[in-house]
């Protein structure tokens, strides 16, 4: 009986038909590796798994990317063999220093690559610094001179590029605006040196200083820049204390006082504001540290000018004080020099007296006003009566009555009087704007 022949055969697997990736997708920080390396299974269209084929990995250029061991120094490219599970893996990666999201190729023959999802992500313990734009000031309206910038870094001091930014500013009239759809926001991505800029911001209309706050994706917290909008040029000056009045001699409750603003309302410091008080007649003096009638002073923080106190003078009457600021309307302020409680009005001089008939009296009559301090005071309008069937003001519209205002000693002196042709015995009287009482005055006509 014959020997039958014998033959091997091998089925060996048809061409690559599909590439199947066998890592998820993954996120690393910067400047370390992921946790693994790509691997894929090659297989043919009947499902065979394909030994000793070339598998060809790919990384993108840029920016952000990674690099095959050894820590990224491999490249972007690299061809691994299929072993015999038709498995294809490569060496580690390691993320570049840009921040972001981006996809890893694996190509074998015809079939359709594999992709795998990569992230680089940013430290938690990285920093941001600032580099420029805070602590700059501009007046209400204008640009300020420089944008705001920072630099990221990571824990080891190395920059990190592609760090999303956001730079806000805040919402209201004490801000500032970038130019653009969204004024208040601006997005930007640190460059190759890990420095992120904004556009230049443009004041608004309030003065005063608030921050533009910095925030990074993926870190918590923000940088700060403080900024500083000044007010615009003095527009306005206003009184902030109404019209006052007080005993002559004595001082006014309140000094006058004002406040600048520009066309916005804005307080404005520094300005110099003079005060002054009339030379002559009713007003008074400064305190300390001018001791006078003329008082300089500067706005402080809050555009507020406000003079030493003003003690009143002893010439009764209203009065004004005056501020004059350089292009603006002078601000006045209402000052009246009273009486005050408890002033008493005298004779002194020109009682009693006799005349003959028809002729004047030897003196005229005298009446003195002092307040409750015992000083004089001057101005005060004292009004003298006299029946005018006994006697008569010489030179007076009104015969019977003449008004003196007080001089500086508070004294109060009439015109010559004359005696009517009736023999009488009779008083004149005196009589003082607001002084309680009167004074009489005994005359005779013989």
């Amino acid at each position: 009986m014959a020997v039958p022949a014998s033959f091997s055969l091998t089925n060996v697997p048809d061409v690559p038909a599909t590439v199947t990736a066998r890592v998820g997708a993954q996120t690393a920080t910067v400047y370390l590796d992921f946790a693994r390396a790509l691997s894929v299974q090659v297989k043919d269209q009947f499902g065979n798994t394909i030994p000793g084929v070339n598998v060809a990995f790919a990384l993108p250029a840029g920016p952000a990317t990674a690099g095959f061991a050894p820590n990224g120094a491999g490249g972007q490219s690299m061809n691994v063999p299929t072993d015999v599970n038709g498995i294809a893996t490569t060496s580690l990666l390691t993320a570049n220093d840009t921040v972001g999201t981006y996809q890893a190729t694996a190509t074998a023959g015809a079939a359709p690559p594999a992709t795998f999802a990569l992230t680089n992500r940013i430290v938690s313990t990285a920093t941001a610094t600032i580099l420029g734009g805070a602590g700059q000031s501009v007046v209400v309206g204008l640009p300020f001179a420089q944008p705001l910038s920072l630099i990221v870094k990571d824990s080891t001091g190395r920059t990190v590029e592609g760090v999303k930014v956001t730079f806000t500013l805040p919402a209201g009239t004490l801000s500032g605006t970038f130019p653009g759809a969204t004024p208040t926001t601006l997005v930007t991505y640190t460059n190759g040196s890990g420095v992120a800029t904004s556009d230049i911001v443009t004041a608004k209309t309030r003065s005063g200083t608030f921050n533009a706050r910095a925030t990074l994706a993926g870190l918590a917290g923000s940088t700060n820049f403080a900024l500083t909008v000044l007010p615009d040029v003095p527009f306005r000056a206003t009184a902030s204390v109404g019209a006052q009045s007080v005993a002559a001699g004595s001082a006014f409750a309140r000094a006058p006082s004002l406040y600048v603003t520009d066309q916005y309302n804005n307080r404005v410091p520094g300005v110099p504001v003079s005060f002054a008080l009339p030379a002559t007649g009713p007003s008074g003096v400064f305190g300390a540290p001018v001791n006078g009638i003329a008082a300089p002073v500067t706005t402080d923080a809050n555009g507020v000018a406000t003079s030493p106190l003003v003690t009143a003078n002893l010439f009764v009457g209203a009065h004004q004080a005056v501020a004059t600021i350089s292009g603006l309307p002078n601000v006045t302020f209402n000052l009246t020099n009273t009486v005050g409680a408890g002033a008493t009005i005298v004779s002194d001089g020109g009682s009693p007296q006799t005349t003959a008939i028809n002729t004047q009296f030897a003196l005229p009559l005298q009446a003195w006003v002092r307040n409750a301090g015992g000083f004089d005071l001057q101005g005060l309008n004292v009004t003298f009566t006299v029946a005018t069937t006994r006697a008569s003001f010489v030179g007076s519209a009104t015969p019977g009555r003449v008004v003196v205002p007080t001089l500086a000693n508070g004294r109060a002196s009439t015109p010559p009087v004359l005696a009517t042709g009736i023999r009488a015995s009779y008083n004149a009287t005196a009589t003082a704007a607001g002084v309680t009482g009167s004074v009489t005055f005994a005359l005779t006509n013989n």
